[in-house]
């Protein structure tokens, strides 16, 4: 099972310092563990399900990859109202997301055009498809110079 974890760029809960923080300790192949919004969720997800970081709000699309720890939701974040804990194995710049676009045109009825808060499941086809298109997304932006980068992410 997957599940897409949600942020709403428009919104003040996620800062920049620590979107370039999870960059950052997730270039080459490290991974970071994160507390992340878990919504309106109550209930455990599977650990070690698969998670996919889904902005929402303006530069729609995916942006990170990783895998829930323990799967609990914790009512203790500072940041969060209820948070779930995951280990990052890849967050890239918001200017370098997989755009909503191409999953759009990939599947139209995806998880990702219904996705209303953090903890969405996918269906096993859309998890299959996401983690197709993620993975050449990625090998892409590798093939890419340095130079034709953007490195940097807007808000």
């Amino acid at each position: 099972m997957a599940y897409l974890l949600t942020w709403n760029g428009d919104q003040d809960n996620f800062s920049d310092e620590e979107l370039e923080m999870l960059i950052r300790k997730t270039s080459g192949n490290h991974t970071c563990k994160y507390g992340w919004s878990a919504g309106s969720r109550v209930n455990p997800l599977p650990a070690g399900a698969r998670v996919f970081l889904l902005r929402q709000g303006t530069d729609r699309g995916i942006f990170g990859s990783g895998r829930l720890d323990d799967g609990e939701i914790y009512y203790d974040s500072p940041q969060w109202p209820s948070a779930i804990n995951v280990t990052f194995d890849k967050v890239v710049p918001i200017a370098d997301r997989l755009p909503r676009d191409v999953l759009m045109k990939a599947n139209p009825s995806g998880g990702w055009k219904q996705a209303q808060q953090s903890c969405w499941p996918l269906t096993p086809a859309d998890e299959k498809l996401l983690e197709k298109l993620w993975a050449t997304h990625l090998r892409n932006l590798e093939a890419q110079s340095p130079r034709k980068r953007t490195g940097k992410s807007p808000r």
